[in-house]
């Protein structure tokens, strides 16, 4: 019995050290794959942060490309009204003129 029971320990000793070994194997291999992924994940956060940036530069550009042309337009309305307001202005002033250089009622 005692050599029955000294096989077990030893069988027991062997199978504790394979089972530690394969552990430390595997813990290798997934903290190896954990550091591709995480490489891949900060990467991939990069380029998207890089893709955000551009786009937040385009649209910037095209926000100020937007308030030039709206602020052109506005001048152009602008100076529309005034040159309307100014041959209305004039055409009174004739109006006035015909009127007052015309036949009077007797």
């Amino acid at each position: 019995m005692t050599s029955f029971s000294s096989a077990l320990v030893i069988v027991l000793i062997l199978a504790y050290f394979m089972v530690a070994i394969i552990r430390f194997i595997l813990n290798r291999r997934v903290a190896k794959k954990t550091r591709e992924y995480e490489s891949m994940v900060m990467e991939k956060m990069a380029e998207m942060q890089d893709d955000l940036q551009d786009r937040a530069k385009n649209l910037q550009e095209s926000m100020q490309m937007i308030n030039q042309e709206y602020s052109k337009l506005m001048k152009s309305m602008s100076d529309q009204h005034q040159e309307d307001v100014h041959l209305m202005m004039n055409r009174l002033e004739e109006l006035k003129s015909k009127q007052a250089g015309g036949p009077q009622p007797s």
